[in-house]
């Protein structure tokens, strides 16, 4: 069966961000794709150290443990379990949020360690906004994408 997972990058658990991905989520259910939500709200995902040891160990995930409110290699391990994954996040500072930021950042660092481990996924962006910043936030989820030769749905 195809999976999809869906992170989402809001401190809001019941947020805009929440209601658009069940609306995307709804359309994927009846094409019988079953679909997780993996909620970044209330937990901490640090940033990336630079330690470089994902390069060394080459294992697929961040040297830095899973614990209570880090849980990076975990949602790395969905990552890889799905055949889509969905990166969501409200505007913040014209940007994705700080979680999503640091997702990003020690996904990839752990992806360019452990090359075409995301190879021809599909990823899609849902940039939530009230004023500016939707586009670079949007931009920045695909940039994602493309960096690991996914491919984008609009």
């Amino acid at each position: 069966m195809t999976k999809v997972i869906a992170f989402n990058g809001s401190p809001r658990t019941e947020g805009n961000t929440t209601i658009l991905i069940r609306k995307v989520f709804q359309e994927l259910e009846k094409e019988n794709i079953e679909v997780e939500l993996i909620s970044f709200a209330g937990k901490k995902i640090s940033g990336c150290v630079g330690c470089n040891q994902c390069f060394d160990k080459k294992n697929r995930h961040c040297l830095l443990p899973d614990d209570s409110s880090d849980f990076m290699n975990s949602c790395i391990d969905k990552m890889l379990d799905a055949d889509g994954i969905i990166l969501a996040s409200p505007t913040y500072v014209l940007n994705v949020t700080s979680n999503m930021k640091a997702f990003m950042e020690r996904a990839a660092l752990v992806g360019f360690a452990n090359k075409e481990m995301l190879r021809h996924k599909v990823g899609a962006a849902i940039a939530v906004t009230r004023r500016a910043g939707a586009m670079h936030t949007f931009q920045s989820m695909n940039t994602f994408f493309s960096c690991f030769e996914m491919f984008s749905v609009g």
